[in-house]
Parts: structure tokens; sequence; C-alpha cells
């Protein structure tokens, strides 16, 4: 008998597991935007990085943390949301 349930309750994972991908892909290919929204000024921080700024500098002026600015000036325009 507990082989039986557990046997049904790996299947139901699995099940759970593959409706979850299929639902992201579906939502991705609608366009949506998945997770937290970037609240960060990447425009302020890209000015501030060309004029000479150190990072802690324009975390200060940006209103965000020296890690938030190096993530931004890594990134590159290239992951826009």
């Amino acid at each position: 008998m507990f082989v039986i349930t557990s046997a049904i309750s790996a299947l139901e994972r699995d099940l759970f597991s593959e409706r979850t991908i299929i639902g992201l892909k579906n939502a991705r290919t609608k366009g949506k935007s998945l997770g937290r929204p970037r609240t960060r000024n990447s425009q302020l921080i890209r000015e501030l990085n060309f004029r000479g700024y150190s990072h802690r500098e324009i975390a200060q002026l940006a209103g965000c943390s020296k890690t938030t600015v190096w993530r931004e000036l890594k990134d590159g325009p290239k992951n826009k949301r």
C-alpha cells in the first residue's frame, strides 16, 4: 500500500513540475515579463559612470547598492526589460 501511495505521489509531483514549466514558457511566448520589475535608474547609473564617478559614489547618488551598480554596468543594454 505504501509503495502505491508513493508512486502516485511521485507522478503528481512530476505532473505539477511539468505544468509549471509549460505555463512559464506560455507566459514568455505571450510577452509577459516574469519576475520582479527593475526599479533602478539605469540611465543615471550609466551617465554617472561615464562621468568617472566611483561605484560607491554612483550608489549613493542613485539610491541603490554598489552591487546593483556593478550589475547594471556588467549587464549592459542587452538585458533591458
